[in-house]
């Protein structure tokens, strides 16, 4: 067995700074020391090394947080140009790009349609468009990450195809994954530890952040929640089961109860405008689909005991008159010591949820990349 060098050590200490920062920006060097129990000679080397190649920089006090006489202490942050990576949300008719830094800022994005069966192809080129318009370094670019439908599994796209159209590395994960990813890294979910991310669009699911990092599940599929059967008498589900939450409260159930009323189908868009123009009968079948999802979410929230379930995916954009009936569902049907400190947010990040998360498959590996370039 290798004996570790000094120069491991010395690495290992660098990408373990980096990670504390991306975890924690804006912390004075004290701070550092103490989370990674390291000397303060060697906290001030790398800062030092790192401030150098313009990986690091200061950064102002917040206000009101000094109250002690003389100078505040310096604060430290990764800087959002360090490094970049782009993100691809490839939908059934459009696909989503952005080019992203290491702060979750947008360096430049593009949202495209496309025909069946073109996505992958639709997306290595935008993913290349974009790169020459954002104009970033290369060498700071750490590759491309690709948020997948529901109805494709990441394991039936292999990377090969957009790795060799863009010359970067790849890496894949479905929709409601990415998602939360994207609102753990950069949006409502930023600094928990465990939480859900409940995406309501064509099809529901949940991604899962344990522990503070994505879980999957043995087969990767975890978090399936459109298909757990709340109606033992109702619709043949299009995974053959019956009764499944999607078939009761996802948006074709929705425009299926409407269309009674009005004739014809009604997409998500327009009962989102019949919502803004108080339509009541949107809004009873809005409430009562919150209801339902509600109590699907309560189970999950009985076995995880998260601190936080963000509500996203396009059925989200019905603001409170979704979201309240499922909070007083999580309170009916939730127990106690679970229901009473979990909280129930809107997505911040909304339609970029998943395209920023996609990209942060990528950042997460930047303290490793920049503590061995720089």
């Amino acid at each position: 067995m290798a004996v570790p060098t000094t120069t491991d050590h010395r690495h290992g200490s660098r990408r373990r700074l980096l990670e504390a920062l991306a975890a924690r920006p804006g912390c004075t060097r004290a701070e550092l020391c103490t989370v990674l129990g390291l000397s303060r000679s060697l906290v001030t080397a790398l800062t030092t090394e790192f401030e150098d190649a313009g990986i690091i920089a200061q950064v102002p006090e917040p206000d009101g947080l000094h109250r002690g006489k003389g100078r505040p202490p310096q604060r430290i942050a990764l800087v959002r140009g360090a490094a970049f990576a782009v993100g691809l949300q490839l939908g059934r008719d459009r696909v989503r790009a952005a080019v992203c830094d290491l702060l979750g800022g947008v360096a430049c994005e593009r949202v495209v349609p496309v025909g069946a069966g073109q996505p992958v192809a639709v997306g290595g080129q935008l993913a290349a468009a974009l790169l020459d318009e954002a104009d970033v370094d290369p060498q700071r670019v750490l590759g491309v990450g690709v948020a997948l439908p529901f109805e494709i599994e990441p394991g039936d796209l292999a990377p090969s195809e957009l790795e060799s159209r863009l010359d970067l590395p790849v890496l894949i994960d479905g929709e409601a994954t990415t998602a939360a990813l994207g609102e753990h890294r950069f949006g409502a979910g930023r600094g928990t530890e465990d939480m859900l991310f409940v995406h309501l669009s064509d099809e529901f699911g949940v991604g899962l952040i344990l522990g503070g990092r994505i879980h999957r599940g043995a087969s990767g599929f975890a978090g399936a929640i459109g298909h757990l059967p709340v109606d033992p008498h109702g619709l043949i589900c299009r995974c053959g089961s019956r009764g499944c939450l999607e078939t009761v409260a996802g948006p074709e159930a929705i425009a299926a109860q409407l269309a009674l009323r009005d004739g014809s189908p009604i997409p998500t868009a327009r009962v989102l405008e019949l919502l803004e123009a108080g339509d009541r009968g949107a809004a009873r079948v809005v409430t009562d689909a919150g209801e339902s999802i509600g109590s699907a979410i309560a189970a999950a929230i009985n076995i995880l005991n998260p601190e936080l379930v963000v509500i996203g995916g396009e059925l989200a954009r019905a603001g409170e008159v979704l979201i309240t009936p499922i909070r007083a569902a999580i309170v009916r049907s939730a127990v106690a010591p679970c229901a009473d400190v979990v909280e129930v947010a809107q997505s911040s990040l909304g339609e970029r949820a998943a395209v920023l998360g996609a990209a942060a498959l990528q950042l997460a590996h930047a303290p490793q990349v920049l503590a061995t370039a720089s």
